[in-house]
């Protein structure tokens, strides 16, 4: 089994998933929990080329402002969009 690392996994994944071809900028978070144990990373990037295309797994995708949230997204996520997006 051959390692990638996370920043290519992800861009690899989103283009599988979207038809988005991004580039990830840097490490934004990494969050750590006990319930249950795991690390989240949480990564900036851009989309550079593409045209979104629905699949099994991504049904939309949406763009927004701050305040102005798709419904039913999670309060925690938009704390911590928020505190990424303020430290610059």
């Amino acid at each position: 089994m051959e390692l990638e690392r996370p920043e290519d996994g992800l861009e690899r994944e989103i283009n599988e998933e979207t038809g988005l071809k991004v580039q990830i900028t840097g490490l934004a978070r990494a969050i750590y929990g006990n319930r249950p144990n795991r690390v989240e990373l949480i990564f900036k990037g851009r989309i550079i080329e593409g045209t979104f295309r629905p699949s099994s797994e991504i049904s939309d995708i949406c763009y927004c402002s701050i305040d102005n949230w798709p419904d039913g997204l999670p309060i925690k996520q938009i704390e911590i969009i928020k505190e990424i997006l303020s430290d610059g």
